[in-house]
């Protein structure tokens, strides 16, 4: 936690912009092409016998320097959202330095060296940085997903990051370092091609190593120093390096522990972000004058001390209790809000159902994006659920969206609408079977819900968007086991058709996630993109209608054990009074 509050108030430094612009662009050098091998550094801690009487070594007397991190996600971003969060090195790098090197991390998530020109900081950057600075730059770890014919006037990375970076650098007597992005965790350890940045818009650690030669710039290659250590340890081991999204609970029902199923391959957590600022004050260390201030009995930080971020919880954190628990299962309309990029972030009705119930029971949202009611079963959560649920408990269920479809990423998850719950290669029998049956055997109550239509421009709610995919008719499915089963059901699929064609499209799209903004006729105010309107996932009021409606519905059908835990007196949400906007969001151009 003393980490993470310090990321925070570094990531948090603000400094004035002066006003000053960055110098005219400038014709790149010709690239020498140079070789891929590296050679990584000596480590900078020695061994030293330690002994009652040993004292530590003085830190030398040094004139006070500024140095300035510049990149992306990697680089500088702490979000303090997720299992274990994303931190980037940047704001890490100063438990390896002397004190009078003074770390200014210029960092932001999201940015390439293109769209990097456009924020404040890099007009804030040229205001303050001076002769004797160093300035590290970062970049290279998102260019690909931006790369475009007409990603820059000059059309290549290596010449953005000359004329936009180095020569104004040098120009205003700062001494520019480059670094190689780190490379992305890989399950299978193949660490080439899109895992070390090498795309089919080219080979970016090389583009850096190629302006470093050319230029006679220090490169630090983080990319194949990560590389080297991630084939080394193995992916088990190295996936404790990155983000995780979300966690589960243990069978304590306390203790948070990771679902790596949601890990971030690209985004840091605080401990590879310790790991990468360790190895980059390695690095600086074979420097001429930065190296002067790198701490000289420092040790490579342990990999296994990252816990899962202290403001994090599944859902609400609760000690083991007698309450019923309602769970629910399902998919990305009912998981977890999307911490992405997303202008209107997605966010499933499992998340906002805790505001329709009352505070007898607790809210236990065990939805996972991308599963159906068959590949689900597959998942930590199922067995969670299995292990956990107990009479009195209540069981939500809400698959559909994708027991259509198989994926490269997800196989195994079609199931057939066409016949009963006998049928085991049915959805009716996955439900019943898996779920249904489950829920019953331990005395808990289970409730069927199907799934909500997808949005349609033309008002055109029929066929794939209730759900009568070419495989048969999945929503009239879930219905027809409900019935068989005696199962309480609730028809979100007809209850979301009835409400978007009553509003029309340019009212019903707001209960849908948006990924992109764009820019008002203003220049400058950001409004979401509607062009880009993600048709199957709700927003934050989409969800909160969403959970408003089972919950009245529960209600409505006076299910005993069930329906006397909804709240009395529900109203329905308003738009107005949710903030659908991600006060994190970036705007990318």
């Amino acid at each position: 936690m003393k980490k993470f509050l310090s990321c925070i108030i570094l990531c948090s430094m603000v400094l004035a912009a002066c006003g000053q612009t960055p110098p005219e662009e400038t014709t790149l050098p010709d690239e020498t092409v140079v070789s891929t091998e590296t050679t990584e550094s000596e480590e900078i801690s020695e061994t030293v016998e330690e002994t009652q009487e040993a004292e530590p070594e003085p830190e030398p007397d040094l004139p006070e320097i500024n140095v300035y991190v510049v990149g992306g996600t990697t680089v500088g971003w702490v979000y303090d959202l997720g299992c274990y969060y994303a931190s980037g090195y940047a704001p890490l790098l100063s438990q390896y330095m002397n004190e009078k090197a003074i770390i200014h991390d210029f960092a932001l998530g999201g940015y390439t060296t293109r769209t990097y020109t456009k924020s404040d900081l890099y007009t804030s950057l040229w205001a303050n940085i001076k002769e004797g600075d160093y300035l590290i730059l970062a970049f290279g770890n998102g260019e690909a997903s931006k790369v475009k014919e007409d990603h820059t006037k000059s059309g290549s990375f290596n010449s953005y990051l000359y004329q936009k970076y180095i020569l104004p650098a040098q120009e205003a007597g700062a001494i520019p370092i480059l670094c190689t992005p780190v490379v992305s965790a890989n399950e299978n350890n193949d660490y080439t091609g899109d895992s070390a940045h090498i795309t089919a818009f080219g080979d970016f650690p090389q583009a850096i190593r190629n302006i470093g030669e050319a230029l006679d710039i220090p490169v630090i290659d983080l990319n194949t120093i990560t590389k080297n250590k991630f084939e080394e340890i193995g992916y088990e081991e190295a996936k404790k390096f990155h983000a995780v999204a979300t966690g589960y609970y243990a069978e304590d029902n306390m203790t948070v522990i990771p679902d790596y199923s949601t890990l971030n391959t690209t985004q840091l957590n605080c401990n590879g972000a310790d790991y990468v600022a360790y190895r980059l004050a390695a690095e600086l260390a074979n420097i001429e004058g930065i190296g002067d201030y790198v701490k000289k009995d420092t040790k490579e930080p342990n990999p296994c001390i990252c816990a899962p971020f202290a403001g994090y919880s599944p859902e609400p954190l609760f000690e083991v209790s007698e309450k019923p628990i309602v769970y629910l299962v399902g998919d990305s309309t009912v998981e977890r809000p999307h911490y992405g990029n997303y202008y209107y972030r997605t966010c499933g009705y499992g998340v906002q159902i805790h505001n329709y119930f009352s505070d007898d029971v607790i809210i236990k949202n065990l939805g996972l994006g991308a599963r159906s009611s068959r590949s689900f079963l597959e998942e930590p959560r199922y067995e969670e659920l299995k292990n956990t649920i107990k009479a009195g408990d209540i069981l939500i269920i809400g698959f559909g969206h994708n027991d259509a479809s198989n994926s490269s990423l997800y196989p195994d998850r079609f199931t057939e609408p066409s016949g009963d719950y006998t049928n085991p290669a049915t959805i009716g029998y996955h439900l019943y079977e898996y779920y249904i049956k489950l829920a019953r055997d331990a005395g808990a109550i289970p409730i069927l819900c199907t799934p909500m239509v997808y949005l349609k421009p033309d008002d055109d709610y029929s066929g794939h968007a209730i759900h009568h995919k070419d495989a048969g008719n999945y929503h009239q499915a879930i219905l027809d086991t409900a019935a068989a089963l005696d199962v309480p059901v609730v028809d979100l699929t007809s209850i979301t058709k009835e409400k978007y064609e009553e509003l029309g499209y340019e009212e019903a799209k707001k209960f849908h996630a948006v990924p992109k903004g764009k820019y008002a006729e203003d220049g400058t105010t950001i409004v979401p993109d509607w062009d880009t309107v993600d048709q199957c996932h709700p927003n934050i009021y989409g969800s909160n209608y969403l959970a408003y409606r089972i919950a009245s519905e529960i209600q409505s059908m006076n299910i005993p054990g069930v329906s006397e835990y909804v709240k009395e007196n529900l109203t329905e949400p308003s738009i107005d009074d949710i903030a659908l906007k991600n006060i994190y969001y970036i705007m990318e151009e």
